[in-house]
């Protein structure tokens, strides 16, 4: 069960970097992805690195109040709550600079994830107050039973993915600004072509 549980998780991450990947191409005006084991093989290889500094970001704040209010450690001027905000907040740079670098199937300089990642780490914790002050206030359970838990899951996923894309899209408006390269025009293969016909 556990090898089972192993593979579904190792898919579910792949689907999700190939996700991100395909929407920041789209930012990136990269017309072409990967492969597709180039996609599984670096989604093995960045989701659990990724999904443990994610984890140690949202959690490391709430584990330091813990340990405080445990020992009794006087923290009259809140040093440590704040470091671990800081800390946190760098992890939330790391991750999202390291995806924005490294997921787009195009060459890109290391600091071009930097606005983008800054912007990112800034409005992360507003972002978790606000969903956490919401989800305090909405009763879930009323609406939704026993399928509140997950539908709250995928709200949080739905707020992060959407943080991390205009990220992406700002990062791409800065570089386009600042003359770092120019984003192509891609052509929407979904959208149907216009056709001009020469008159006879």
């Amino acid at each position: 069960s556990s090898l089972v549980a192993a593979v579904f998780l190792i898919w579910s991450g792949k689907n999700l970097f190939m996700a991100l990947t395909y929407a920041l191409d789209r930012a990136l005006g990269v017309p072409k992805g990967r492969p597709l084991l180039h996609d599984i093989a670096l989604a093995i290889v960045m989701l659990p690195a990724m999904g443990v500094l994610l984890l140690v970001a949202m959690a490391l704040p709430i584990v330091l109040q813990i340990g405080l209010f445990v020992y009794h450690v006087p923290d009259g001027g809140h040093i440590g709550q704040v470091a671990a905000y800081l800390i946190s907040l760098g992890l939330v740079f790391v991750v999202t600079a390291t995806l924005y670098a490294f997921l787009p199937n195009r060459k890109l300089k290391w600091h071009f994830g930097v606005p983008g990642a800054t912007l990112v780490a800034c409005v992360w914790p507003l972002v978790q107050f606000a969903f956490a002050q919401y989800t305090v206030r909405v009763d879930f359970t009323h609406i939704y039973g026993a399928l509140s838990a997950p539908l709250v899951l995928l709200l949080w996923f739905y707020l992060v993915g959407s943080i991390f894309l205009f990220g992406a899209e700002y990062c791409t408006a800065w570089a386009s600004e600042h003359g770092s390269f120019e984003v192509p025009t891609m052509v929407d293969t979904l959208a149907p072509v216009a056709r001009h016909d020469n008159p006879t």
